[in-house]
C-alpha cells in the first residue's frame, strides 16, 4: 500500500518551476567573472570558447545521467539515493552528512553574503547593518518563504530564474550589438596557438565552477509532478539553455571589448579591476552599467541561493526517512507537507 497523503511530500513542483531550479542553480556569478580568468590562461577568445564549449558538454553529460536516474528513482535525495542503492547505506550517509553540515549551508552562506554585497555597490546597505545583517536577513527570508510550502518555493525560483535569464540575455544582445564592438577582437597576438594541456584544462576547470549545480534537481524529485517526464525534461533543456546562454553571453565579451581588456578584468591578477561583464555593459549602458550588472548578479546569487536551499533540505529528510538521522528531519508539515524542520536546521547552519 502507499503511504498516506499527509505522510508524504506534495508533488507541487511543475516543470517551469523544476526548469528554473536547473537554470537557477546553475547560473550563479561564474558567468560575470570567470572569462578574465580564462583569457589570462589561455591567450586567445578562441581557446576560451572551446574552454566554455569542453566544460559544458561535460556538465550536459552529467546532466543526461541524472536525468535518466532521476527517472529511475523518483524521490527525494538526489545522489544519496544513487549512493546508496549503488554502494550501501554507509556511502550514502556519508555524502549526506558532507551535503547537510557542508556543503549546501556553505553555498547558502556564500551566496547571501555575495548577494548582500553586490547589492551594496548599487544600494547603500550600510544604514541596514552592513553585508553580514543583510545576508543574514536574506537567508532567514528565504528560509522562511520555503516554510511556507514547496509552491511558495518554486513559485519564487521561477520569477528570479526569469529575471536572471532576462538579464542575461539583454547583457549579451547588448554585447553583440554594441556599436563600438568588432569582430577583429577575436584576433589576438598570440595566434590562437594552444596553450598547453595544463593551461586549458585549468580553464575547463573554471567554467566547470560556472556550471556547477546541474545536479540539484533530483534532490527534490519527490516534489515534482510526473517526475519521470518532468525531471528529465527540466534537468536536459536546462542545462543546454544555460549552455546556450553562456555562448552568447562570452561571445558577446569578445565582440564587445578588446582581448587585453577582458584579460585585465576583476580576478586575482587585478582585483581592483571592474568585472568582465562590467566592462562589456559598459560598451552600450555607459555610466548605468555597475549599478545595472550590480543589480543583476544580485538576483543572480539570489536564484541560485533559493534553489540550493529548496533541494539541499531534502537530502536530511531523505536520510531521517531511512532512520539514519534523527527522525525530526523527517518530519513534514501538516499543511504544507514539507522537511520544515530540515529547512529551519539548514537555514540555522547557514548562518
Amino acid at each position: 500500500m502507499s503511504a498516506p497523503a499527509a505522510h508524504t511530500l506534495h508533488r507541487g513542483l511543475g516543470p517551469w518551476a523544476s526548469a528554473s531550479i536547473v537554470v537557477g542553480t546553475i547560473i550563479g556569478t561564474g558567468v560575470f567573472l570567470k572569462t578574465a580568468v580564462m583569457a589570462q590562461l589561455g591567450g586567445s577568445p578562441m581557446w576560451v570558447l572551446a574552454a566554455w564549449g569542453v566544460a559544458g558538454v561535460l556538465s550536459f553529460a552529467g546532466a543526461m545521467t541524472y536525468s535518466e536516474l532521476g527517472g529511475m528513482f523518483p524521490a527525494s535525495g538526489g545522489e544519496y539515493i544513487y549512493l546508496r542503492h549503488g554502494y550501501g547505506p554507509f556511502m550514502g550517509y556519508l555524502y549526506a552528512w558532507n551535503r547537510f553540515w557542508i556543503a549546501t549551508p556553505g553555498s547558502i552562506a556564500a551566496y547571501g553574503v555575495g548577494s548582500a554585497t553586490f547589492l551594496s555597490t548599487a544600494v547603500p546597505i550600510e544604514r541596514l547593518g552592513g553585508v553580514k545583517v543583510v545576508a543574514i536577513a536574506l537567508v532567514l527570508l528565504f528560509t522562511a518563504v520555503n516554510c511556507l510550502n514547496v509552491r511558495a518555493g518554486g513559485r519564487l525560483q521561477t520569477a528570479l530564474t526569469v529575471m536572471k535569464v532576462v538579464m542575461i540575455l539583454g547583457l549579451a544582445a547588448g554585447a553583440l550589438l554594441a556599436p563600438r564592438g568588432s569582430w577583429g577582437n577575436f584576433a589576438s597576438s598570440s595566434g590562437g596557438v594552444f596553450p598547453g594541456f595544463g593551461a586549458f584544462g585549468a580553464m575547463v576547470l573554471a567554467a566547470l565552477w560556472a556550471y556547477d549545480g546541474w545536479n540539484n534537481l533530483p534532490m527534490a524529485a519527490g516534489e515534482i509532478r510526473d517526475p519521470q517526464r518532468n525531471l528529465p525534461r527540466a534537468t536536459i533543456y536546462g542545462a543546454l539553455a544555460v549552455l546556450g546562454m553562456y555562448a552568447l553571453v562570452n561571445l558577446g565579451y569578445f565582440h564587445a571589448l578588446p582581448f587585453t581588456e577582458v584579460v585585465t578584468s576583476s580576478s586575482n591578477q587585478f582585483p581592483d579591476a571592474p568585472a568582465v561583464a562590467a566592462k562589456a555593459a559598459t560598451q552600450f549602458l555607459g555610466g548605468t552599467a555597475q549599478a545595472v550588472l550590480a543589480i543583476a548578479m544580485t538576483i543572480s546569487a539570489l536564484s541560485a541561493m533559493n534553489g540550493s536551499m529548496l533541494t539541499g533540505a531534502r537530502v536530511p529528510y531523505a536520510v531521517a526517512r531511512d532512520n539514519l538521522a534523527p527522525k525530526q528531519l523527517a518530519t513534514l508539515s501538516e499543511r504544507a507537507r514539507i522537511p520544515a524542520v530540515a529547512v529551519v536546521v539548514q537555514g540555522v547552519l547557514s548562518i
